[in-house]
Order: C-alpha cells, then sequence, then structure tokens
C-alpha cells in the first residue's frame, strides 16, 4: 500500500520553517539588544577616562543595565513594530 504523505509533509516543513524565522528574528533582536547595552557601558567607560567627569554614568549605567539584563523587548526597530502590530505576544 503506497500513501502519499507529500502535502501532509510540505505543510509541516512550511510550517516548521516559518517558526525558524521567528526565532531567529527574535534572537537577533535580544543579541542586538543586549550589544547596544555593551557599547553604552563602553561609551560610559570612555567618558569617564576621557573627561574625567562621572555624571554621565548617573543615566548611562541605567540605561546599559536595563538593556544588558532585561528580557523583555527594551529596543524600538522594525522587530518591534513587527510583533506589536501582528498581535503576536512573545513575552
Amino acid at each position: 500500500m503506497i500513501v502519499n504523505y507529500s502535502t501532509e509533509y510540505q505543510a509541516g516543513y512550511r510550517a516548521g520553517m516559518e517558526q525558524f524565522k521567528r526565532n531567529r528574528k527574535r534572537r537577533i533582536y535580544f543579541i542586538t539588544q543586549k550589544l547596544t547595552g555593551l557599547l553604552l557601558l563602553g561609551i560610559t567607560g570612555a567618558m569617564i577616562l576621557l573627561v574625567k567627569d562621572g555624571t554621565v554614568a548617573f543615566v548611562t549605567l541605567p540605561i546599559a543595565g536595563l538593556l544588558l539584563f532585561s528580557k523583555e523587548m527594551c529596543l524600538i526597530n522594525k522587530y518591534y513594530w513587527e510583533v506589536k502590530e501582528g498581535g503576536r505576544n512573545e513575552f
């Protein structure tokens, strides 16, 4: 007995690829968010060393900490609006 599973297989493959793309975009978004936090820490350190003034740290350190350690979406970019407009709740 020969059974043709090609349509079910193709539908499952497409669904799996769509999920893979969504997860990849989400992973890239959070990597970008954490790299932005690290960049902000670097800018803070450079300002303290070059200008010899630490007042910039009152603003930049809390923001950098939020970007580095938050599991919520903090950066507003194209992916953020795709998630918000699409009605997907990925938190």
